[in-house]
């Protein structure tokens, strides 16, 4: 029986794979550089997940070179990272976080108290929002500079 999650790498990427409570595995699909290839793994394992880095299937994408199957059959926007499971696929980080959260057995990333989880709800949305786009376009920025001003 082959599992039915997902993950999606640019080359050799390496993530941690992430158990359901169906035992079925997860496949992301993630850029090398990307700090969610690390940091979900790392505050799993740190929750006391040991191991579950086994338990996923990479599957090395090219981010130069996309397959076609990727768009057709995986994740139509054809971004990466994405987390398929059981047919049907998730890829913007945040959204990858709370799947995780939502289908992994153990303790939750957010509290349970809920106005400390809208708080933290608050946070990520402005993490995703506002925080992100400023760092993404400080990146083109440098990049910009460093190749000349093109």
């Amino acid at each position: 029986m082959s599992p039915s999650l997902r993950h999606y790498v640019a080359h050799t990427t390496c993530t941690s794979s992430y158990k359901t409570s169906q035992n079925s595995c997860f496949h992301r699909f993630t850029y090398p550089e990307s700090s969610e290839s690390s940091s979900i793994p790392e505050k799993f394992s740190i929750n006391g997940f040991p191991g579950l880095q086994d338990r996923i299937k990479l599957v090395p994408i090219d981010l130069q070179n996309r397959p076609d199957w990727y768009k057709e059959k995986v994740y139509p926007t054809y971004k990466v990272s994405s987390l398929e499971d059981n047919n049907k696929a998730t890829g913007e980080s945040l959204d990858l976080v709370k799947y995780v959260d939502s289908n992994v057995e153990g303790p939750s990333l957010l509290p349970d108290d809920p106005e400390k989880q809208k708080f933290a709800e608050e946070l990520i949305a402005y993490s995703d929002i506002i925080f992100v786009p400023i760092v993404y376009r400080s990146f083109a920025n440098d990049a910009q500079t460093l190749a000349g001003g093109i």
